[in-house]
């Protein structure tokens, strides 16, 4: 029997899923791309460290060069003409950021969104106005404070221990895996815009490594237990991750979802997501049933059970959550 309670899944997921995923694509399609790789001698263009350099090609592409460094050294050129042409309002908490910790906003930075979007640079423009946007909206004036469980989220520790987020292991073609259970989230506990800001730092956190900047991350939600007090669209968006954050998404997972949103909605979902491209249809999967059956699913998809947390069943890996933020602090991050 479908209860109520899975309607409203149905009804809040739908939409976001649509939104979160076709915005995505039609940033991508049909995008003028430039294959840029670093070098990994010091030939960059002015304007790049040979610091920057070196972090780039470990951290994004392979080939050695010369073009490939100077078209990146031109796509940061591009970058800020392209950002000082955008209207003052949309740009407001970018030019504030840049005056108040202009070591947040250098060209690392700015080579996240580049990277995020192909090089786009007009779509890395606009995600990286809005990112900023947005972060002065979650954190306020911590916004200005680096990334770090002392910084920004020196606040926010009730809402990182919870672990609606928690990074995971990595699939078979390298990309990182973050995990969601929303079932996890208690609205007495801990406010959504806290619950916002530990999704930030757990994307900023996987954005550390260097595979996951070049290959990308892969989301497995798991909204097995959510019950219905817990639904909100707000909660959905957040689970289902934020588009101006200059991470490249690459596949979202929902695991045992209601068993409307599975017979139902996620077939016409899937047929309208084709229509969009083949990419933005091959991202999107469901896995119903038991757990092996879900885990022999995600398995045919490159995700090992060594690559899930043990809170999902049928995951092996135990990430230690609070360790690994009590971990971080330790270190300052």
């Amino acid at each position: 029997m479908i209860r109520s309670h899975q309607i409203v899944a149905v009804l809040v997921i739908l939409p976001l899923i649509a939104q979160t995923f076709v915005v995505h694509d039609v940033k991508n399609k049909d995008r003028g791309r430039v294959s840029l790789s670093m070098p990994t001698s010091t030939s960059l263009h002015v304007g790049v460290s040979a610091d920057t350099q070196q972090k780039f090609s470990s951290g994004y592409h392979h080939d050695e060069s010369e073009q490939s460094c100077n078209q990146i050294s031109v796509a940061l050129e591009d970058l800020d003409d392209t950002i000082q042409n955008m209207k003052p309002k949309r740009i407001k908490r970018w030019l504030e950021a840049q005056r108040t910790c202009p070591e947040l906003t250098g060209v690392d930075h700015k080579l996240l969104f580049l990277a995020s979007e192909d090089f786009d640079v007009k779509g890395a423009a606009k995600k990286l106005a809005d990112y900023w946007t947005k972060r002065v909206e979650l954190f306020g004036e911590k916004a200005y404070m680096p990334m770090t469980l002392d910084g920004a989220l020196k606040d926010d520790w009730d809402a990182l221990t919870v672990g609606v987020w928690r990074l995971a292991g990595n699939d078979s073609k390298g990309r990182r895996i973050v995990f969601a259970d929303p079932s996890l989230h208690d609205s007495s506990f801990c406010s959504i815009d806290a619950l916002a800001r530990a999704n930030w730092y757990v994307i900023h956190a996987a954005l550390e490594d260097e595979q996951t900047r070049r290959e990308g991350v892969v989301f497995v939600n798991y909204p097995a237990r959510l019950q219905f007090a817990q639904l909100s669209p707000q909660l959905a968006k957040l689970t289902l991750g934020s588009e101006c954050l200059p991470v490249s998404i690459k596949g979202f997972h929902i695991v045992n979802p209601p068993k409307l949103f599975t017979k139902i909605i996620f077939p016409i979902i899937k047929a309208a997501a084709k229509m969009v491209s083949q990419q933005f249809h091959d991202m999107l999967a469901v896995h119903s049933g038991s757990d092996e059956e879900v885990i022999k699913e995600l398995e045919a998809e490159g995700i090992s059970r060594s690559a899930l947390p043990i809170e999902m069943p049928g995951g092996t890996m135990a990430t230690e959550h609070i360790a690994w933020l009590e971990e971080r602090k330790a270190l300052g991050r």
